[in-house]
């Protein structure tokens, strides 16, 4: 008897818990199934967070959940109501392409996050949406190949090559009207003395053909 019993509830809870999927499916918005977890589309709203600068009424972030874990594209918001990020989830955590934003509504920076570190190709923008660096990650989140930071005006600031994370190579700065500032010779992020002379030399030479 007691068998037939614990049979019968196991029945049953299956069937709201399909039962509650199935509501899920129709648009449903913030629904907690039988077992407590959250399912399909939910919006949280200030009043369960209780942040500041938001009112009760304001959506904080939105997106999907799978048995209480973020999935998706989640969007979090800025109390003006502009989107602050727009993220991909995977079981709960950042996985996939990834945008943040400045409160004004302009993009801010952006590329792939995946295990807790940007991956391939990343941009950091200043607030008049013009790119501020430019960078290339390695699958381990370390920069590799050509990197460039640049000013608010769009002329590029500094660019050379980076391995692993380091300085490799050439690496040339500007100043911001365009002239060339410096070029240094750098080998595993240390400056290489040996071929230093030469490239302020070459530098030099560069800077007083430009103005003559």
């Amino acid at each position: 008897m007691k068998k037939f019993i614990l049979i019968f509830l196991f029945i049953t809870c299956e069937i709201a818990i399909a039962q509650s999927y199935e509501m899920v499916g129709k648009d449903t918005i913030n629904f907690t199934d039988v077992a407590g977890k959250r399912q399909g589309k939910w919006i949280i709203f200030n009043k369960m967070l209780h942040k500041p600068c938001f009112t009760d009424d304001q959506k904080v972030e939105e997106g999907k959940y799978l048995d209480s874990k973020k999935t998706g594209l989640w969007k979090e918001y800025y109390c003006n109501n502009n989107v602050k990020s727009v993220i991909t989830y995977e079981n709960n955590r950042p996985n996939g392409y990834a945008k943040m934003y400045h409160d004004n509504g302009k993009i801010k920076e952006e590329g792939m996050w995946k295990n807790n570190r940007w991956v391939g190709d990343y941009k950091l923008y200043y607030e008049n949406g013009q790119v501020q660096q430019q960078f290339t990650f390695n699958a381990t989140g370390k920069r590799e190949g050509k990197q460039v930071y640049f000013y608010e005006n769009g002329q590029t600031m500094i660019e050379g090559n980076w391995a692993e994370g380091k300085e490799a190579g050439v690496v040339k700065e500007y100043y911001e009207n365009g002239d060339i500032k410096s070029e240094k010779s750098f080998n595993g992020g240390n400056i290489d003395v040996a071929k230093q002379k030469h490239l302020n030399l070459k530098s030099q030479l560069l800077k007083k053909k430009k103005h003559q």
